[in-house]
């Protein structure tokens, strides 16, 4: 495949256990702090990027996720080997005020009632057979060439 034919690709760097209930779970939310623009309405795929902090992967944070959210979370030393990979791929479908969606949704957040936040929802996903190492960044970042190929040849199409 010549690089005029390799799309664009955007990633998403989401910090563990997240991250991983997000391509294996049931996680279907995102929240953040500004919106996410979906061209044309039809949803935008991006790369889920596990985090390389670790400051997440707390006993107790892990095992409320288990009890209340999705009871197959893997361990923290699993999730720990995630770390700064690529998981897999995440189409985007809408961005949401928080206050939309209802209080009600186990992956809803509830943070500082004066910050406007946003949800992200994701209709499908497409793990990696294989997790790719990467340096992430914050925000939505674009992915190089070589990346995108690796990921394609994983995946297959995703646009």
């Amino acid at each position: 495949m010549s690089n005029t034919q390799i799309p664009n690709l955007q990633a998403l760097t989401v910090l563990e256990p997240y991250a991983t209930s997000i391509i294996y779970g049931n996680k279907r939310i995102e929240m953040r702090s500004y919106q996410l623009e979906i061209p044309n309405g039809e949803g935008i795929w991006l790369a889920i990027h596990a985090g390389g902090s670790t400051r997440l992967l707390d006993p107790e944070i892990c095992a409320t996720i288990r009890f209340t959210r999705w009871s197959e979370l893997p361990s923290e030393d699993h999730l720990r080997e995630n770390c700064g990979k690529i998981l897999g791929l995440a189409k985007f479908i809408a961005c949401l005020k928080a206050e939309e969606i209802p209080d009600d949704e186990v992956w809803k957040d509830h943070f500082d009632e004066n910050k406007q936040l946003y949800c992200w929802l994701i209709s499908e996903v497409k793990p990696l057979s294989i997790p790719i190492n990467c340096r992430g960044n914050q925000r939505v970042w674009r992915l190089n060439q070589n990346l995108i190929q690796q990921i394609m040849n994983d995946v297959g199409p995703f646009s």
